[in-house]
């Protein structure tokens, strides 16, 4: 018997995937400028750019390194033409976040810069937009999401509480509220778990999509982590110690502060907030693995509470104690 043809099979219009999204045609129109001012975009931000898959039928784009697009309209990356360093092109409005630049920088300016409790992104670069006002793109470096790959044990995540609240901790003192500081702002320099790196979207694969990146624990190449994104901070003056400001939703919309007031409040207990929010999520309530350190956790460190800075050493001197010290324990 003769098979019909399938009538219904989904046939997908790769003419879609010709053209660039819109949340990429600025980096198109700067790609001339940018290479001028050092900084080279991938192959698909050329002005001529042509697909390298067009006129011949591949269902499958995901083989071609130029398929992949930028779904963030003020982010990308590129490499540093000095020295072909992968970096991050962050473009902001002045006018909408007037204290990124100032706060990012002063984390960068030393002594605070090489300061070894500083966890902040640092900013190689400011490039002021020729065409366009108010607009200024920062150069920082190239990072990772903090989570991926997964940790391994409980002394890998004990050693990324004690960088972030060590970094938090050091933002304070410089008095400096973040205001944000979600999951999606804490970032890890990848360098040593991936020392050959990979591809900017396609994070599992190498640079070129020719295969798997290759990549060590944290274990066996510890990382250093980053809170990044200072496009809602404030600096405040030393003489201000508890200052007041107006609620600002961030990306954690679940600050108890800001659930049934408009009052203004201060802004450093919502920042330990946000850190401790970020470790009941994306550990304690995501895994039974963390069965151990949730208990502990929730034994020094009772929910909502803002004790969290005090605690962290106990919190880590005690998972030690059970687990026979870090990196022992594995999940």
């Amino acid at each position: 018997m003769t098979a019909k043809p399938n009538t219904n099979k989904r046939v997908v219009d790769q003419s879609i995937f010709l053209k660039l999204r819109s949340t990429e045609t600025f980096w198109r129109d700067h790609y001339i400028w940018l290479k001028e001012q050092g900084y080279l975009l991938r192959p698909r931000y050329c002005p001529d750019w042509v697909p390298s898959w067009k006129d011949q039928f591949d269902p499958d784009l995901t083989r071609y390194e130029d398929s992949y697009s930028s779904r963030r309209r003020n982010i990308l990356d590129a490499t540093r033409i000095s020295d072909s360093q992968m970096v991050t092109l962050k473009c902001i409005s002045t006018q909408v976040h007037p204290f990124e630049v100032e706060i990012t920088r002063f984390f960068s300016t030393e002594p605070i810069s090489s300061h070894p409790r500083n966890h902040c992104i640092s900013l190689h670069s400011v490039l002021n937009v020729p065409d366009v006002e108010n607009t200024v793109i920062l150069v920082l470096p190239f990072l990772r999401e903090y989570k991926r790959p997964r940790f391994k044990s409980v002394g890998e995540a004990v050693e990324f509480f004690r960088q972030i609240f060590e970094g938090l901790q050091f933002i304070h003192q410089c008095h400096v509220a973040h205001r944000d500081c979600m999951d999606l702002n804490i970032m890890m320099d990848p360098k040593p778990m991936f020392p050959d790196l990979y591809h900017p979207i396609a994070t599992r694969r190498k640079k070129d999509i020719s295969g798997r990146a290759k990549y060590y624990t944290r274990t066996a190449r510890p990382v250093k982590y980053y809170i990044i994104d200072f496009g809602i901070s404030r600096k405040y003056s030393p003489d201000d110690p508890s200052p007041l400001e107006d609620p600002i939703v961030g990306g954690d919309k679940t600050v108890p502060e800001f659930q049934n007031s408009d009052a203004a409040c201060n802004p450093f207990p919502t920042d330990i907030y946000y850190l401790g929010n970020l470790i009941r999520k994306d550990f304690l309530e995501v895994s039974n693995s963390w069965s151990l350190l949730s208990l502990t956790w929730y034994k020094l460190i009772p929910p909502n509470d803002r004790r969290l800075m005090k605690s962290l050493s106990v919190l880590t001197r005690s998972v030690d104690h059970y687990t026979g010290g870090p990196y022992v324990l594995a999940l």
